[in-house]
């Protein structure tokens, strides 16, 4: 398979690592408690059950004589170890704060431990139970010196063979897993393609040198079509954890006022910057769940739709009429924020595009700029506790909106298919849409492509920040 295996994907431990995107190579050997469908639905992996007994308790059973692959047991005592190591690494790079919620790993017998949470976040904790934040590494390997950056040993589908970072990375069956039954794949080899080289991926899937191509090699519309007429088998599904936007620093001016920040919205003609600025790959963002989503809240559909007289209005009543200001673009943004910066001129307002050296560090960080255009990733409530509460970079300029606190601290405690869980993300959408928290462009998209001879079923996997990768222990080959 063809996959980014980037220079800083130096580390397979999960402490280690400086971000959560090498979790898609680490995730088919660590495994997790719960597997995490691509329709965000969970099913039981290394755990036989799992359990919120409260918003501040959750109980996990794990399977009898499960194994890590050196053949230490996989009990509550590996458990408990495994995760009171993770929490004290506290790796913010990597790993999303709620794991520091942990307050207490209770061994109930071998093979149950319960979780008791330091807050009511149990729907939100569920997540970490099939990702990074939750990956048991083996206490054996630690004790015995074992390098886990390079030949991690964890009780998941599969074993490090051999790992070359930008190279190769090649994975064997693990024979202790619990499912190992259900594992058809035998070996997998990942060759490295660098992100900002689609080209070089479909190349290789043209060549027959590889068998699929995954999301992170950024396959664009043109690759696709190459594809098609070569008789690959390709995909493109529209993701809710995939978006572009402009954050604004809402809590200094003109940004604190909601007249400028809804004036910036109705300026923006998001179906042209998708056509333009996107190739044509996108769905317009009105909320946080594109339609076909259970999310979706139809009711804001077109909320900011085009419209250039209000938007003057809005900027003449608040006294900005000569808007001017500098927008922090990522380098991959460079064609949709012209096509944006163009937009914004028929309504009268100028920005300068400005390309940082280091983004995260001057406009998240710094607010050097007062308006940022990127490609986001985040899925579920992490949509907005890492980007509208207070705590976290991603929160520009540090705004602050008690109510909207305690709305999405209530649906972290809430079970994700509940009703009141919806209920709680329709109050979100609507308060944090209409008072133009940022100016949410589009939805973007996943593509992905693969061998039509080999390969039986592609099955997909989100990572913690919602990008879909293969699934390499569920999919199947001819």
């Amino acid at each position: 398979m063809a996959a980014n295996l980037a220079p800083d994907y130096t580390s397979l431990d999960p402490v280690d690592t400086a971000q959560p995107n090498p979790f898609q190579l680490m995730s088919p050997v660590y495994g997790s408690f719960l597997h995490e469908n691509e329709d965000g639905t969970y099913e039981p992996d290394l755990a036989k059950a799992v359990e919120i007994v409260d918003p501040q308790t959750i109980s996990v059973e794990l399977h009898e004589g499960q194994k890590f692959s050196d053949g230490s047991p996989f009990d509550a005592e590996a458990v408990k170890w495994g995760l009171e190591r993770t929490k004290k690494a506290d790796n913010q790079l990597a790993m999303r704060v709620a794991i520091q919620e942990l307050e207490e790993v209770e061994i109930v017998s071998p093979t149950e431990v319960t979780l008791h949470l330091k807050t009511p976040i149990a729907g939100y904790f569920m997540n970490l139970l099939a990702q990074q934040e939750t990956a048991i590494v083996s206490k054996k390997a630690v004790d015995d010196g074992v390098n886990l950056n390079s030949n991690p040993v964890g009780a998941g589908p599969f074993m490090v063979d051999s790992f070359s970072p930008e190279q190769s990375y090649v994975l064997v069956k693990n024979p202790n897993y619990v499912h190992a039954d259900d594992v058809s794949v035998d070996r997998v080899e990942y060759t490295h393609v660098a992100m900002g080289e689609p080209q070089a991926a479909a190349n290789l899937l043209l060549s027959n040198e590889v068998d699929a191509v995954s999301g992170d090699t950024k396959l664009v519309p043109d690759n696709l079509k190459a594809l098609e007429n070569g008789g690959v088998g390709t995909r493109t599904v529209t993701s809710s954890a995939r978006w572009a936007q402009m954050s604004l620093c809402k809590s200094q001016e003109p940004f604190d006022d909601v007249r400028v920040r809804q004036a910036l919205n109705y300026a923006v003609d998001r179906q042209a910057l998708i056509d333009t600025g996107a190739q044509g790959q996108g769905l317009p963002m009105w909320d946080y769940f594109p339609e076909g989503d259970p999310l979706h809240d139809p009711a804001m559909d077109g909320f900011f739709e085009r419209d250039i007289d209000k938007a003057k209005a809005l900027l003449a009543e608040a006294g900005q009429s000569d808007l001017s200001f500098e927008i922090a673009i990522s380098p991959d943004m460079r064609r949709p924020a012209e096509v944006l910066q163009s937009q914004l001129a028929e309504a009268g307002i100028q920005v300068k595009l400005v390309q940082p050296a280091n983004l995260i560090e001057e406009f998240f960080i710094e607010h050097v700029q007062p308006a940022g255009l990127f490609n986001s990733g985040r899925k579920g409530l992490d949509k907005i506790s890492r980007t509208l509460m207070p705590g976290t970079v991603g929160n520009v300029c540090g705004w602050d909106d008690p109510d909207l606190n305690a709305v999405v601290a209530e649906a972290q405690g809430l079970e994700s298919d509940s009703d009141e869980y919806a209920a709680a993300w329709k109050e979100i959408t609507e308060r944090t849409i209409e008072q133009g928290t940022a100016v949410y462009l589009y939805f973007g998209v996943e593509n992905s492509a693969w061998n039509k001879n080999t390969v039986d079923e592609l099955v997909y996997t989100p990572d913690s920040l919602g990008q879909l990768n293969v699934d390499v222990a569920r999919t199947t080959l001819k």
